[in-house]
């Protein structure tokens, strides 16, 4: 999978993979140094991750040329990518589900709904996930995306590209699906 130095989403994918029995092998570009991004990559490197660094976007992308046939070579398998941060519309799936649990718990508890709720708007899934959950459960609330990524990575059209790719998802398993 791919991101920057630090990111959550290949640390996650390293130790999932490690509790799979998969190997995981994350192609990484460079990020400001916090301590949060020699914590992500310990943890990453502790779970066996094959990690690769490359200082450009053009030299990721002639890596994983490299890497993809390396390990074809090596295992007579081609590696499965996950695409940069791992936003899929099934796993925006989770996202709607946490919109639901949400209006759950409130109605459980006579709450009101919150006006927003603010997320980080990297590849989309977690604030198009909740927006779609919000609005299908009927509830006020507002999803604030503040993007933590270039623009060309976060933006409209990929947030609209995956609200719908997630709709039709869920719509594909139940017709009746708001």
């Amino acid at each position: 999978t791919f991101g920057f130095a630090g990111s959550n989403h290949a640390t996650a994918t390293a130790v999932h993979a490690a509790t799979l029995g998969l190997r995981s092998i994350s192609m990484l570009l460079p990020q400001a140094n916090a301590p949060y991004v020699a914590k992500n990559l310990g943890v990453s490197a502790a779970a066996g991750a094959e990690l690769h660094y490359y200082r450009t976007v053009p030299g990721l992308v002639a890596g994983v040329v490299e890497q993809t046939a390396a390990h074809r070579l090596r295992t007579g398998q081609r590696p499965y990518v996950i695409a940069p941060g791992g936003s899929s519309a099934l796993g925006t799936v989770g996202f709607v589900a946490a919109a639901y649990e949400l209006a759950d718990q409130l109605e459980r508890q006579s709450l009101a709904p919150p006006d927003f709720v603010y997320t980080a708007l990297g590849s989309g899934g977690t604030a198009v996930g909740l927006a779609i959950g919000f609005a299908a459960a009927g509830l006020p609330t507002r999803v604030v995306a503040v993007r933590v990524t270039e623009p060309k990575h976060a933006n409209e059209r990929k947030a609209a590209k995956l609200w719908h790719e997630t709709v039709a998802l869920l719509r594909s398993a139940d017709p009746g699906f708001p």
